[in-house]
């Protein structure tokens, strides 16, 4: 999570939050609404890829925006709220999951996820100022050796963190641990 949040929210910070927020949510409802309709196993799996990313995009926004919207006094809060939603899907998905494919079958699983993304998208327009459109983030993608995915097992101080042209043992994403 820290890694999403160290580099993701750098990225997303730059590219307009309310752009982003529409078009995360719009993308996992298409997708959804995709994976509902396959015709095939091909297909499901398809979707449920594109689904993961914009899933993936939300992930990292999120945070963003409960870092960047709310009033300082409570961000703490905020961020609570954001860091109990996914615990409550992984504890309550299944039993509502399991009851939503025992009325109305498997495609109502994946297409229950569009009025909600739609009121989502209704709720972003109207709540987020508009800061300018889609844009593209300003540094490099994708992300370099700074927002390595593996963390390192040294310690180190940040002067050996890397510079251009000299690698050294840390990133300032992923600071060394012993």
């Amino acid at each position: 999570m820290n890694l999403i949040l160290e580099c993701g929210s750098r990225r997303l910070g730059a590219v307009g939050k309310r752009a982003a927020l529409t078009l995360s949510v719009a993308g996992f409802a298409v997708a959804s609404a995709a994976a509902g309709a396959a015709p095939g196993i091909g297909w499901l799996i398809a979707a449920r890829a594109v689904q993961g990313g914009f899933g993936a995009l939300l992930v990292a926004l999120l945070p963003v925006l409960a870092t960047t919207t709310v009033r300082p006094e409570a961000r703490g809060r905020a961020m609570g709220v954001v860091a109990t939603l996914g615990p409550l899907g992984a504890v309550s998905g299944p039993a509502l999951g399991g009851a939503l494919l025992a009325v109305a079958g498997w495609p109502a699983i994946f297409l229950v996820n569009v009025p909600v993304a739609l009121a989502v998208i209704a709720v972003g327009l109207r709540s987020l100022s508009s800061d300018g459109p889609l844009a593209s983030p300003t540094a490099a993608w994708p992300p370099s050796s700074r927002c390595s995915a593996v963390p390192r097992r040294r310690r180190c101080s940040p002067s050996a963190w890397p510079r251009p042209g000299r690698p050294g043992c840390c990133s300032p994403c992923w600071p060394c641990r012993s």
